[in-house]
């Protein structure tokens, strides 16, 4: 039984890429949105959720499922105990060059993944909320970086260019 679904800052960030995108990337964009809401409202196994996947298996990544999304999309996820990871979320070739960069990736709950909590029922609107959060966690996460930079570290960084006279 599956607890719960996380999404990847990827495919968050993509999704907002696709909204504005051509015809093909609206409509990729359907079937990953009807993809996530099968998740969600009738568990991982369904039977209409297991025709959504792409006919050849991966084997770059233990326990790794694809989904074909139409006009040329993939999604990529990945099964760890009772969780699933929607790590990746773009064009054949990308999904092709991201499996190749991600041989034996194992996720985990890290600050590039945003969970969703799995339950029956769900509204678009609660939804809409789940996407909207990653935002803040973004700031919060450059926010910390940028505060950890001083002169000291960035003159390291580009010394040919701080070249001290």
């Amino acid at each position: 039984m599956l607890n719960s679904i996380h999404i990847s800052s990827q495919i968050v960030n993509k999704v907002k890429q696709l909204q504005r995108s051509t015809a093909k990337g609206k409509q990729a964009l359907d079937h990953y949105e009807k993809i996530v809401e099968l998740m969600r409202n009738n568990g991982f196994d369904n039977i209409e959720l297991l025709s959504k996947r792409t006919r050849s298996g991966e084997l770059r990544i233990q326990n790794c499922i694809k989904y074909d999304l139409g006009a040329g999309y993939r999604l990529i996820s990945i099964k760890k105990d009772n969780q699933l990871f929607l790590q990746f979320l773009g064009s054949h070739d990308e999904a092709d060059g991201w499996l190749n960069l991600n041989k034996g990736f194992i996720p985990c709950h890290t600050g590039n993944c945003y969970p969703l909590n799995y339950t029956i029922d769900t509204t678009i609107e609660q939804s809409q909320q789940e996407l909207d959060e990653p935002e803040n966690l973004e700031d919060e996460y450059e926010e910390r970086l940028l505060n950890a930079l001083d002169d000291k570290l960035l003159q390291q960084i580009f010394s040919g260019i701080c070249e001290q006279r």
